[in-house]
């Protein structure tokens, strides 16, 4: 019986911090348009006027609650959404349970996205159109990028991208 070598590798989470000042950002307009919605659509069920009393405490609600919930995402999202970099590869983990794998080696391209406050290398396979989204906003931010170095071989274009 033949057994393969064990593959090192290092797992990196996302900043929580950065994935919760993001949600709370991105989701703030949705979250008070929603609960002016509420507000006023739970008076007019109940056969009385919406006033602005009414609405007020459905923001106030959701001030309180978008917060608490934007939190509990980004634990989520950071908890259950690791990089992992191996000396075969690199790995994400979407919030949707896919995991994606490419091998150093099969790298023909990488791009910086900028969302916000938040950055990702897009890292594309060869022969693919499909992007892997690696986030660079990393608690540890200099052992992610020194682990990439440590293990992408030269030229690899990932390289470029570690600003």
């Amino acid at each position: 019986m033949t057994t393969s070598p064990p593959i090192e590798s290092k797992q990196f989470n996302s900043s929580v911090l950065s994935l919760f000042i993001f949600i709370l950002v991105v989701g703030a307009p949705v979250a008070f348009c929603t609960a002016g919605l509420i507000g006023s659509q739970v008076a007019h069920a109940i056969g009385e006027p919406v006033t602005p009393v009414r609405i007020l405490l459905a923001l106030a609600l959701m001030g309180v609650t978008h917060p608490i919930l934007s939190l509990i995402g980004a634990c989520l999202l950071s908890r259950f959404c690791p990089t992992t970099l191996a000396t075969d590869g690199v790995t994400t983990q979407s919030f949707t349970g896919g995991q994606r794998f490419v091998r150093w080696q099969d790298i023909t391209t990488a791009k910086t996205l900028r969302v916000l406050n938040l950055k990702w290398i897009l890292v594309y396979p060869a022969g693919e159109s499909k992007a892997i989204q690696v986030p660079l906003f990393q608690p540890r931010k200099a052992e992610f990028i020194q682990e990439i170095q440590r293990l992408a071989p030269p030229g690899n274009p990932i390289l470029n991208h570690l600003r």
